[in-house]
């Protein structure tokens, strides 16, 4: 595999996950005790962590998770099929960085008391996650770490295939319903979500096991 060393995405993806860890460190003192971590469906507080350990968990994850990714294609068994993907390997791992990197800014800003729609900033950045991911996924290559891993998908290259091929295009549909979602009532947006959750996950699901099914019958 080439690329194994340090290269520039590497660095550009340390700048963008060290930005809102050097601003939670200058803002520290200014930040209360106990930050609101997690949000229920209207955009309100529900549950609550001390700042030293919101911030060193969150740096640490930011931080960790793109190169833990990278690591992913050297001890994956499909490891050779990476290079025929490398461009849309790369940009997932962006899209993840600046995802993280978004959300931990957001948590600061909002906990230093900006009015922030927080409900609102995740439509945004899952729903732009989803339209770059989606585009791209039709490009992942048979693999164990990145794409739909189901037992049909794992189990035969073709199924894997068609089923990213389809996968990819039900991903941008549903990010640009969840962009949509921001300028409509609470109620219509939530239910638009649960529809958009489940049919990200089933219409792969039940089209790969079909496909499976099919290819086992002609065989």
């Amino acid at each position: 595999m080439k690329n194994k060393k340090w290269s520039w995405i590497d660095l550009v993806l340390l700048i963008i996950a060290a930005i809102p860890i050097f601003a939670a460190i200058l803002v520290y003192d200014q930040l209360p005790e106990q930050l609101a971590t997690h949000f229920n469906v209207y955009g309100e507080p529900d549950s609550f962590t001390s700042k030293f350990a919101f911030i060193i968990i969150f740096s640490i994850v930011v931080i960790l998770v793109p190169f833990l990714v990278k690591l992913s294609k050297y001890i994956d068994p499909k490891r050779a099929n990476y290079i025929k993907f490398e461009r849309a390997f790369e940009i997932t791992r962006i899209a993840i960085t600046v995802l993280l990197s978004g959300v931990y800014g957001i948590m600061i800003l909002y906990n230093l008391g900006y009015n922030i729609d927080i409900i609102m900033v995740v439509y945004i950045l899952v729903g732009l996650n989803f339209i770059i991911l989606g585009n791209y996924m039709g490009q992942f290559r048979h693999n164990y770490f990145i794409g739909v891993r189901l037992p049909w998908t794992l189990s035969n290259e073709e199924v894997w295939r068609k089923t990213h091929r389809l996968a990819g295009p039900v991903m941008m549909i549903s990010g640009i319903l969840l962009l949509v979602c921001i300028f409509l009532p609470e109620f219509i947006a939530l239910w638009i979500l649960v529809i958009i959750v489940l049919s990200s996950v089933m219409i792969p699901t039940i089209y790969s096991y079909v496909l499976h099914q099919r290819l086992e019958n002609n065989k």
